[in-house]
Parts: structure tokens; C-alpha cells; sequence
């Protein structure tokens, strides 16, 4: 099985949508900036940082893409804090985010990355994902799963 490679020399940016948190879980959308597809295998780590604390904690996600992405977006959730992270206080903050991803298959691999802050809600988050008509597909199967996750479906 071959794998074909893209232009390093076309870089594509990422974006985050939707951006939502309530422990354990950050749940966003996941896209190229300019709607195109990723078209590569991906490693992408997600950072949150809970800067109402001194020292601050720090809580990473790494998520390994092995199959080439042929989307343009993508639904992503991430774990983030533990059992003592059960801080009341930091409901209705805004803490920041940062997501890099590598793009694998470029001539010469490379890192995008975008960041922000999201504001922490109390309980459980939701994702809006509109269901997908035609012939079932691998993202599909992934959609479903977060929405039977969630209680959705």
C-alpha cells in the first residue's frame, strides 16, 4: 500500500471551533484554515493549562492519526484534570489551550498550531455534529460513538 506525499511547500494552518470544557473532557472541531482537506497523517497534541492553581497544572493529550485524513474537519475530545482537579472555583473561567499538529506526510513534515482559552462549564459538555447522509463512513462511525459518549443518540 502506497502513500502519496503532499507539498511541504503548501503548509496548511489549523483552526479550532466550537471549543468547549467541563472536566474531564475538551471537545472541539478540528479544521484547516482554508476548508481543504488535511491530506496527510497526523499527530496532534492538545495542552490545557489550569492557571487557577499555583503552580499551574498542565494536562496533555497526544493523539496519533495513522490513517491518511481525508476531511477537513474533524471532531476531537481530549481528557484533561483527575480526581483532585474538582475545583468548584475555575467553573466560568476561561483557561488556555493549545493544540499543535504535525502533519507526517509532507516532504518534510511540519507543525501548525493554534490557541486560545475556553471557558470551563459546570457538567457535561455538548458537540453539534450533523449527521452525515450516504454511505457510512470511518468519521461517521466516530461521530456516532461521541454522540451514544454524550447521551445524544
Amino acid at each position: 500500500m502506497s502513500t502519496s506525499k503532499f507539498d511541504g511547500g503548501d503548509k496548511k494552518k489549523i483552526k479550532i471551533v466550537q471549543p468547549k470544557a467541563a472536566d474531564p473532557g475538551f471537545g472541539f472541531f478540528l479544521e484547516t484554515e482554508d476548508g481543504t482537506p488535511f491530506g496527510s497523517t497526523l499527530d496532534i497534541t492538545i495542552t490545557i493549562t489550569d492557571d487557577t492553581v499555583t503552580p499551574a497544572s498542565i494536562y496533555i493529550t497526544k493523539i496519533e492519526v495513522t490513517n491518511h485524513v481525508y476531511e477537513s474537519k474533524l471532531p476531537i475530545i481530549a481528557p484533561f484534570g483527575d480526581q483532585s482537579w474538582l475545583n468548584p472555583a475555575i467553573i466560568m473561567k476561561e483557561i488556555p489551550y493549545k493544540v499543535e499538529v504535525e502533519f507526517l506526510d509532507a516532504i518534510t513534515p511540519y507543525t501548525s498550531e493554534a490557541s486560545g482559552k475556553v471557558m470551563i462549564e459546570d457538567g457535561a459538555f455538548e458537540i453539534s455534529v450533523a449527521e452525515l447522509a450516504g454511505p457510512q463512513t470511518a468519521l461517521a462511525h466516530i461521530i456516532k460513538g461521541f454522540k451514544m459518549l454524550f447521551g445524544l443518540d
